[in-house]
């Protein structure tokens, strides 16, 4: 899987699998009847880490420096 270069990067530390690379990723969805960006961490393999989405990827970044689940948290 292809992961873009200027994503931020992070350890999610999964409790089965033990440390997995996991990525913030951009998705599209409509708020009020517009089309917008969303951004959630998603896992090397494509599994979603977390079902919180975020506004923006520094919003992301932000959240998961203070959560334990996640390590070297890289923006």
């Amino acid at each position: 899987m292809t992961t873009a270069h200027n994503s931020p990067s992070a350890l999610y530390l999964d409790p089965w699998a033990g440390p997995v690379l996991a990525f913030v990723k951009p998705f599209m969805t409509k708020r009020n009847g517009l089309r917008v960006t969303r951004y959630r961490w998603q896992r090397q393999d494509g599994l979603h880490c977390c079902g919180v989405v975020y506004t923006s990827p520094e919003a992301a970044v932000a959240a998961k420096r203070r959560d334990a689940r996640f390590a070297d948290v890289r923006a």
